[in-house]
């Protein structure tokens, strides 16, 4: 109902504004293997901002939508909380991960490329590849967003009124949701590493496994270091283990945060 989708697609609309420049500079810092504030990631912060914008809305806005509708209907049907917040993420995060993908690899394309517009690098994409790369790294956006769904929703807890009711809720809730989606984002980095990735390549390009990317990873983490701490700092800075947690974790629990407001406001 309308109760669920606006509040949910303000939520979005508004971490698209907020974080869009930040997630721009983490992912050229992913492809572009270089500092996270190198000058070139933070250049034209809103470069291809209607298309990603769009997508942001849509995937952060989506997925409040779907976690609002299995939460109601999932409502009295188990005792069991943990199976019913596990149900949640997985329903959420699969849906959202294989309706968005597409979006989403025009998105990252659209930053990596540095020109045209969301229809000039759509065309362009189709006409080189084929409609099939706009199912690029489907698979994974679904694993990926499973498993952070799935994390997310069993950490931060199930949320009854008289929760809402308490004194200190929208504090207390609010840093027990950033620590979720900090632990989500951790655990899922892997595969959202292989995912950026992926998109990154070349069209006409088969870009390699999850097994395969992963592999080379360790491998390129191993040889490049003589200590722990050294190869830990290469593999950081492929996985984005650091400022990207502190910037999902943050934009999730602001999410969440706007999309209750939004819900009382609207209700």
């Amino acid at each position: 109902s309308l109760a669920i989708v606006v509040p949910a697609m303000l939520s979005g609309a508004s971490q698209a504004v907020l974080f869009n420049p930040i997630d721009r500079a983490l992912y050229l810092r992913v492809i572009m293997r270089r500092n996270l504030f190198h000058i070139d990631n933070w250049a034209n912060p809103f470069q291809g901002f209607a298309n990603a914008g769009l997508h942001r809305m849509l995937s952060a806005g989506g997925y409040l939508c779907w976690q609002e509708v299995t939460i109601r209907a999932l409502a009295g049907r188990t005792d069991n909380e943990v199976l019913e917040r596990v149900s949640v993420g997985l329903i959420a995060g699969s849906i959202v991960g294989f309706s968005l993908n597409g979006l989403q690899l025009v998105k990252y394309r659209l930053w990596t490329e540095g020109s045209g517009g969301f229809l000039e690098v759509t065309k362009r994409l189709q006409r080189e590849a084929g409609f099939r790369i706009f199912l690029r790294g489907t698979y994974v956006s679904i694993l990926r967003d499973s498993v952070f769904g799935l994390t997310y929703e069993v950490l931060r807890g199930h949320r009854s009124k008289e929760d809402k009711a308490k004194k200190n809720y929208a504090s207390n809730h609010f840093l027990r949701d950033t620590a979720a989606a900090s632990v989500a984002c951790w655990t899922s980095a892997p595969i959202n590493y292989c995912r950026n990735i992926m998109y990154g390549v070349p069209p006409r390009s088969c870009p390699l496994g999850v097994v395969a990317l992963l592999h080379n990873l360790f491998v390129e983490s191993m040889q490049g270091g003589n200590t722990w701490i050294q190869r830990y700092t290469i593999m950081n800075s492929r996985l984005n283990l650091g400022w990207a947690t502190l910037r999902v974790g943050v934009g999730v629990a602001v999410g969440q945060t706007l999309f209750e407001y939004y819900k009382t406001k609207y209700s």
